[in-house]
């Protein structure tokens, strides 16, 4: 790919690739520079807008910088304004600029103006061609047809000011905190002609959240090494605990609860079909049967210890070894404490030298190794693989639903709030009984009813027991400004509604799909101008005796009016 050498003029107005304009009559270059703006602007209305090239960007977002200077794609070619030129640019590096006349009776005779007039022409066709191949190595990011030409190395934009709250793979790919931009990403991807190899994974059972975090992790995995997930279904990979003691119904799929694909074709990730139906030994170690099969000539890795990082070199040494087109592939097999591998400590190891080399290899950047989240350094990394919105139709059918009854039983001008206690684990760790949760109110809602607003609190909690459950919601008494929903039931009856009417199938009618549909009040953070604008929340990490609103609403009201 070819880069262009820019002028390094630090104005963006100065340098922004623009062709010089025809010499105007009107306009002779004896004009002093404050009546040739003063003419410039009255004949273009956009000369002289202040701009900052650390913010100049394309329609698509992306900053259009080349080693700190501005690019000749500026944003106003880019939106189709035609190019301008500033004649009274100074000297620099390799701008030629047009040689000014002044006034001086020296200069007066014919003579001297022709020779003057002949230069100025020959320096304008010399600066017209030095821009016209500057314009021509200069890659235009806003054509689809040229994206592939991008440097991947161009900086990425974007900062991340609190990673901890966004979920795994609901982010663009980073690099040292900072975010990736679309186009970056398209570029990053190893491209694969097809996905033949197989990534399986079988563990102790678990919540919903542990189970999408590690598919997560295996599906940017397999983007990068051009593999399928193969996992056990949900009825054998999620705990009945979180399910009122019954196992997910053998009818739904992980598609139900997280439909998970890649980029940039949509196809999914997760393989369901490569077992039959009456398949028992999900967790048999290994599972795949090699022999006598179509895997019988393939590579094997059996993980059986926390060494992760050992069997990702041979699956990805083994990936970049053979001919695009081979029907040969890998089966990788990973068991035991996922989250503990020592892969999730340390950067992703980079393909060895000796391995570039090859037919296959040469396409090998570093750029292209899986987005995942270091744990030793608290930071993710890479290239993403896999497409954000992982929410399937039907869920968000019901979140659609469930936000539409909540608004229909709040107060009038609401300013909506979660109001999350956990209990079952926490009791020795964080008091949330009735007369804490009664003070930690009292405290929180102090002069909020001078402020004009209404709040809408919406309990989502764990404990089971009515009595508990009433008590909280009968607080709510206290406040006139205030009303608090039971979320959870609420909930609950959205879902059942629907399986009864026949928008779902029934069985979705479990904890875990519940769940997912009440995420939405859990998909914010404090201050998002979301449905849901702050948090009261009592679990092990947040157990705290009041939150300041009244300070808050203060500073936020005039963005809910």
């Amino acid at each position: 790919m070819r880069q262009s050498t820019l002028p390094r003029n630090k104005d963006c107005n100065k340098t922004d690739g623009r062709a010089p304009p025809m010499v105007s009559s009107s306009l002779s270059y004896s004009t002093s520079r404050q009546e040739y703006i003063h003419q410039r602007k009255e004949n273009d209305s956009s000369y002289g807008e202040e701009s900052d090239c650390a913010t100049r960007r394309q329609p698509d977002g992306d900053f259009v910088m080349r080693d700190g200077w501005c690019s000749p794609s500026s944003w106003d070619v880019a939106r189709g304004g035609k190019p301008r030129f500033d004649p009274f640019m100074e000297d620099d590096e390799q701008m030629l600029h047009p040689i000014q006349s002044y006034h001086s009776s020296t200069l007066g005779n014919a003579h001297m103006k022709q020779m003057l007039g002949v230069l100025l022409i020959l320096c304008c066709i010399v600066i017209t061609i030095q821009m016209y191949i500057v314009t021509q190595n200069t890659v235009d990011i806003s054509s689809k047809e040229s994206i592939n030409e991008i440097d991947n190395r161009v900086s990425l934009q974007g900062t991340l000011e609190q990673l901890d709250i966004l979920p795994e793979g609901n982010i663009n790919a980073t690099k040292n905190g900072k975010l990736q931009s679309q186009e970056v990403q398209k570029t990053c991807r190893r491209q694969c002609q097809k996905r033949i190899n197989k990534i399986y994974y079988a563990g102790s059972v678990a919540g919903l959240n542990d189970r999408q975090t590690i598919i997560y992790r295996l599906a940017e995995l397999a983007g990068y090494l051009c593999a399928q997930v193969v996992i056990p279904p949900p009825r054998v990979l999620l705990s009945v605990a979180h399910n009122y003691n019954m196992p997910v119904s053998s009818t739904i799929q992980w598609t139900d609860l997280y439909n998970i694909t890649f980029l940039p074709d949509n196809a999914p990730v997760i393989r369901s079909d490569i077992f039959d139906d009456e398949f028992d030994s999900w967790l048999e170690n290994p599972v795949f049967d090699m022999e006598d099969t179509e895997y019988e000539d393939w590579l094997h890795v059996i993980g059986d210890n926390d060494k992760m990082i050992d069997d990702f070199k041979k699956v990805q040494d083994f990936t970049w070894s053979l001919p695009l087109n081979s029907n040969k592939g890998f089966v990788w097999e990973i068991t035991n404490n996922f989250l503990g591998y020592d892969l999730w400590q340390q950067d992703i190891p980079v393909l060895p030298a000796a391995l570039r080399n090859t037919s296959t290899g040469q396409d090998y950047r570093p750029e292209m190794s899986p987005y995942l989240y270091n744990n030793k350094h608290q930071i993710a990394s890479g290239c993403e693989y896999t497409d954000a919105d992982t929410k399937p139709l039907k869920l968000k059918q019901m979140q659609k639903r469930f936000k539409k009854r909540i608004e229909r039983h709040s107060l009038a001008n609401s300013i909506h709030g979660l109001l999350h206690l956990r209990r079952t684990d926490t009791l020795d760790i964080c008091d949330s009984s009735l007369e804490r949760i009664s003070n930690y109110l009292s405290c929180s809602f102090n002069g909020t009813e001078s402020r004009g607003r209404n709040f809408t609190l919406l309990l989502t909690t764990d404990e089971q027991d009515t009595i508990y459950r009433n008590g909280v919601l009968d607080m709510a008494r206290d406040y006139p400004h205030v009303s608090i929903l039971d979320a959870d039931n609420m909930v609950k009856k959205v879902v059942k509604e629907a399986v009864t009417n026949g928008i779902i199938q029934e069985g979705l009618d479990n904890n875990y799909f519940i769940f997912d549909v009440e995420n939405i009040l859990r998909d914010t953070k404090w201050g998002d101008k979301d449905f849901v604008k702050f948090f009261m929340v009592f679990r092990k990490s947040r157990c705290h005796d009041c939150i300041p609103l009244d300070k808050w609403l203060a500073k936020k009201l005039d963005d809910y009016r």
